[in-house]
């Protein structure tokens, strides 16, 4: 919580950022981009292959018919507001855990934890980014059936090309709530394994913190699911 409350001033300045340039400092988007640049605009010259006046017609209608492009533009600024709270809240996160496992308490740990926020080891950086995306549900879809939804897009069919961009974000978040939030999350090895490695002998501090946080995960899922199916 004292991350997410430390992050606010750099959240809102990135987010502007981000309004005036399409520039984004993490990696992930609700809408494809490339190289870190706001995506190419499906309705545009670009879009369509178009050139001459009927490229000039088509970049006109879009700007249009899309109002300037910008509440495409406001996702982007959402996204890049939100993700930057969440990578400060991970890189809390992870100084707390560290710092009481090395032995640190007090104005010791308070010193730890305002140096390791200050200078992130790279690991720490990897784990935050990684957090900024799952909370926006912008993690990579990496199973053989989200690979299949993101390739068509390259097919060519005009009705992919302006929908496939937003299939990530409802992939992302029937998996947020359906596997990694509820019961049926237990049929998955991957959930299983995360859960076991944290309770086995010897298990380190980041697989135990990672089980604990699995095994909340199923509870509050399931705790909030209950009395709203009842309802």
């Amino acid at each position: 919580m004292f991350g997410m409350l430390m992050s606010i001033n750099d959240a809102f300045k990135a987010a502007g950022h981000n309004f005036k340039t399409g520039e984004v400092n993490i990696g992930g988007s609700k809408i494809d981009q490339a190289n870190g640049r706001r995506h190419e605009a499906a309705f545009s010259a670009e879009g369509f292959g178009a050139t001459g006046w009927v490229g000039n017609s088509v970049d006109m209608l879009g700007k249009i018919l899309t109002l300037g492009r910008v509440p495409t533009r406001m996702l982007e600024v959402e996204d890049t507001f939100f993700k930057g709270i969440a990578f400060k809240q991970s890189l809390y996160e992870q100084a707390m855990r560290q710092g009481k496992a090395d032995g640190h308490r007090g104005e010791a740990l308070a010193e730890f934890i305002a140096e390791f926020v200050t200078i992130t080891p790279q690991i720490g950086i990897t784990q935050a980014e990684a957090h900024a995306k799952y909370v926006t549900l912008q993690t990579e879809m990496t199973s053989k059936f989200a690979k299949s939804l993101r390739d068509m897009r390259s097919s060519g069919n005009l009705l992919a090309k302006l929908f496939v961009p937003f299939l990530k974000t409802p992939y992302n978040a029937t998996k947020y709530a359906f596997v990694d939030r509820s019961p049926l999350g237990l049929l998955w090895q991957d959930k299983r394994e995360i859960v076991a490695k944290g309770y086995r002998e010897g298990a380190s501090v980041e697989e135990k913190a990672a089980a604990d946080l699995q095994i909340a995960r199923f509870a509050m899922g399931t705790a909030t699911a209950v009395p709203i199916l009842m309802m």
